[in-house]
């Protein structure tokens, strides 16, 4: 393999984890509101807040998977 095929992969990867870490932060600033989440709070959750954590726990597995 190319050292410029090696470069271009890295970018790619890079700009992947990039776009995960954007969207870990701004469901985390959401989050923020409801934490610490207890039994209470985690039942009574909204729809929004669960699509917020929903995003969080996806971004955080995508972003483990691209950096593995």
């Amino acid at each position: 393999m190319t050292q410029d095929i090696i470069i271009e992969k890295l970018e790619k990867i890079f700009y992947e984890c990039d776009k995960h870490l954007q969207r870990i932060n701004s469901s985390s600033k959401k989050l923020e509101l409801i934490m610490p989440l207890n039994k209470e709070k985690y039942l009574n959750l909204t729809e929004d807040e669960i699509q917020v954590l929903d995003q969080f726990l996806f971004r955080f597995g995508k972003l483990h998977d691209a950096m593995g």
